[in-house]
């Protein structure tokens, strides 16, 4: 800090910046842009579903900006060296989502070829007592060394019969793979 500013600051709409005597409207105002309604201008960290993509420059108001996109790193003022990070976060992003996918090629490549078999108890007419689950087919899968989330496991309908059923697990926006699912007398 500088000998201007050191101590704690004034309380009132009188403040002084690190640069000189200038408030801290004025300073604010020279490094980000604020539009007539009150809005300022910041640059997308992620993907967030009601404004826009990873880098975009969106126009969004002050206390929405300041006191929630801000703070939980969604995005950042939009100045000149932020468009600099968000380049350097832009290439990061596209090798992690490139790592991704060849990860879940693979992993799909695998699944196709496996099949797992899971014991139910049943009653009349070969009805399960019960259904078979998301997190089952999940814990099948795990006892066989794929680590799947059960909540990318895809049942279309319950499965409350014996017999052979293939499954959908999608594994990345753009890849899904199917599992054979045995579902036996126990």
């Amino acid at each position: 800090m500088s000998a201007a500013t050191e101590g704690p600051l004034p309380r009132g709409d009188h403040f002084v910046t690190l640069c000189g005597d200038k408030p801290l409207g004025h300073a604010r105002k020279s490094t980000v842009e604020i539009s007539e309604d009150k809005g300022v201008k910041v640059i997308l960290r992620q993907d967030y579903e009601s404004l826009g993509r990873l880098g975009d420059i969106v126009d969004v108001k002050d206390g929405y900006a300041r006191n929630y996109l801000i703070p939980r790193r969604i995005a950042i003022m939009a100045t000149e060296g932020a468009h600099h990070t968000i380049h350097e976060e832009r290439q990061q992003h596209a090798r992690r989502q490139a790592k991704e996918l060849r990860n879940a090629e693979k992993l799909a490549q695998d699944l196709e070829k496996i099949s797992v078999t899971i014991q139910m108890k049943v009653g009349e007419d070969d009805k399960l007592f019960g259904a078979v689950t998301n997190q089952m087919i999940a814990d099948a899968l795990s006892e066989k060394g794929y680590a799947v989330d059960k909540r990318q496991i895809d049942l279309q309908d319950s499965i409350k019969a014996l017999g052979i059923y293939d499954v959908a697990v999608k594994l990345h926006l753009s890849v899904t793979s199917k599992v054979k699912v045995w579902v036996v007398r126990e």
